[in-house]
């Protein structure tokens, strides 16, 4: 089922609210969203009902006419370069908002990704085959991956997601995508971070997997001005989303996207 909040004062207690460390079952609420696509609850309700205000074609016509000279052949510029096709859609509003919460936000990212329990699944069948996010720790496994059918002027795409996991009976991977922000979120997320999960996607010991999913995650930090006084933990778990990168439609449209990006694009066919 999914959930919805209308709660004015949630609590660490409550149904669908996943925070860290204070949730008791925390971890099983994050693996159950993961896996079952069960929701959190946005604490703050600041997550849109509607899915992202751009349609794909919209994108695709504001990428065509924003083609990068000279790429970068790194996932993270790809994805930086989707980005920039719509961030200046924000309102001032949010952009204060967003201004406001950076530094405090770096921190928690920080601070929360380097903790252990926030990047394995303990007590269950998935296992952490990379974490390419905040201080290694004892067991953490970390490369950089190339992406052979990406390629840039020749050079495939360099890549270091930020969680991968494999099931050890069925061999299934998840990737995870994890963001840390207060802005409203829209219910199928952002383009850049499905981009970033389609081309980690495509890595040949991800890409082998029997079954492979992908999991954008916005996070938020309870802190400041953004403090609810009946939650404990430092961190919430605002949104997470599940895709499936061998979607045909959601493959064509990043091929479409990434062919823009890296020049090899025939303009004239889009």
């Amino acid at each position: 089922m999914a959930f919805t909040s209308k709660l004015s004062k949630p609590s660490d207690e409550d149904q669908g609210i996943i925070g860290i460390p204070y949730t008791d079952d925390w971890q099983f609420r994050r693996l159950e969203a993961i896996t079952e696509g069960i929701p959190p609850v946005d604490p703050w309700e600041r997550r849109n009902r509607a899915d992202f205000h751009l349609s794909a074609h919209e994108i695709i016509y504001r990428a065509k006419r924003a083609v990068p000279k000279a790429p970068v052949p790194t996932v993270s510029a790809f994805a930086a370069w989707i980005y920039s096709l719509y961030h200046e859609d924000a309102v001032p509003e949010s952009l204060q908002e967003g201004s406001d919460a950076e530094e405090a936000i770096l921190e928690a990212r920080r601070d929360w990704t380097s903790y252990s329990e926030f990047r394995n699944f303990r007590f269950s069948s998935w296992h952490q085959i990379h974490c390419g996010m905040g201080a290694l720790s004892a067991g953490d496994r970390q490369q950089t991956f190339l992406v052979p059918d990406l390629r840039v002027n020749g050079e495939p795409l360099r890549a270091i997601p930020d969680l991968a996991f494999r099931h050890e009976d069925s061999g299934d991977v998840i990737l995870i995508e994890v963001k840390f922000s207060m802005a409203f979120i829209p219910r199928n997320l952002w383009p850049n971070v499905w981009a970033q999960l389609w081309a980690y996607s495509k890595i040949p010991v991800f890409a082998s997997a029997p079954s492979l999913n992908v999991i954008g995650e916005v996070w938020g930090q309870n802190v400041g001005n953004w403090s609810k006084r009946n939650l404990s933990s430092p961190v919430y778990l605002r949104s997470s989303v599940k895709r499936d990168p061998r979607d045909a439609k959601f493959d064509r449209f990043f091929w479409k996207l990434f062919s823009l990006y890296s020049g090899s694009a025939d303009l004239q066919c889009f």
